[in-house]
């Protein structure tokens, strides 16, 4: 029979002490760039949904030959994709959709600017860009904020109508 030394079984309690103070420390450095990344994520996240919701508008703007408008109401941080009637007109400041769908963006994130193609601010809201049946649009690039000043967005181009991305824009870039 083997005898076992006395001590060899297991941890001191100081040994024990040791690893979780380390798991603290790693802890407390690592959550607050795991919180960050996600409220960036949510940014980045509301972009891309809005490039759908644009790219959809396009779409069907071409294959049912009517004008489509996705308009971005900055007060309410919503977004309204829809098609046009026929002699389409903006009435009463409101713009008028056959069945729009529309989406709120997530608490936090805000429309910061609607920019048409001729690069002056789209004061009205709600801004829009329009997509035409040849595919073209009138153009414009949106940015999206965060709370805290993370910026995201996407340029819709007026001849061809495609979205592009454009991420991680810097925080002081306005145009």
């Amino acid at each position: 029979m083997r005898r076992q030394l006395r001590g060899s079984g297991g941890f001191t309690l100081l040994e024990l002490l040791v690893v979780l103070v380390l798991i603290s420390l790693m802890t407390a450095l690592v959550a607050p760039r795991l919180v960050g990344t996600l409220s960036g994520a949510s940014a980045r996240a509301s972009v891309k949904r809005i490039a759908a919701a644009l790219r959809y508008a396009r779409n069907q703007a071409a294959s049912t030959k009517a004008v489509y408008a996705a308009a971005f109401h900055r007060e309410t941080a919503r977004v309204a994709v829809g098609r046009l009637p026929e002699n389409w007109t903006t009435q009463g400041g409101e713009l008028r959709m056959f069945d729009p769908r529309v989406f709120s963006l997530p608490d936090g994130i805000r429309i910061e600017s609607v920019l048409p193609e001729s690069g002056e601010e789209d004061d009205s809201d709600p801004a829009r860009i329009l997509f035409y049946p040849s595919g073209a649009s009138s153009g414009g690039r949106v940015i999206i904020a965060d709370d805290k000043d993370r910026r995201s967005g996407l340029a819709v181009d007026p001849i061809m109508g495609t979205v592009r991305l454009e991420d991680r824009l810097e925080n002081r870039m306005r145009n």
